[in-house]
């Protein structure tokens, strides 16, 4: 007697699941918190660590160009405000493949889609700042 090897349909994580919305509600993390504790607040932390990531590496980079630079003006504030807002991406995406452990992962577009959006405008911010 052989036992089938269960096949996940090929694509199946590229899209957003059907039940993404029901991620958001803090009580869909009860049972994963209550089987793992401690796993549960090492996570928290890990994607709360991985949100500050982006911006403050971008705000790094940032200050770095401007020390040798020029001071801002109204138009380097507005593609700093940019890169920063963008710089985010780059956290959501780390973030989304962390959250795979909580089995909250929202597909590979959310996390392709999130960096190309993070990295493209926090450049765009550095490159004009």
């Amino acid at each position: 007697m052989t036992k089938k090897k269960k096949t996940k349909k090929k694509g199946a994580n590229w899209g957003v699941p059907k039940n993404a919305a029901a991620y958001f509600d803090p009580s869909y993390d009860y049972p994963f918190r209550d089987k793992h504790p401690i796993l549960y607040l090492l996570t928290v932390i890990a994607v709360i660590v991985g949100v500050m990531i982006g911006p403050a590496l971008y705000i790094y980079l940032c200050w770095l160009k401007i020390q040798s630079n020029i001071a801002l003006d109204s138009f380097n504030l507005f593609f700093w405000i940019i890169g920063f807002i963008s710089s985010f991406g780059i956290s959501i995406g780390f973030c989304n493949l962390f959250m795979i452990i909580h089995k909250q992962y929202l597909g590979h577009y959310v996390t392709i889609g999130s960096f190309i959006i993070g990295v493209v405008g926090s450049a765009i911010g550095l490159l004009f700042l």
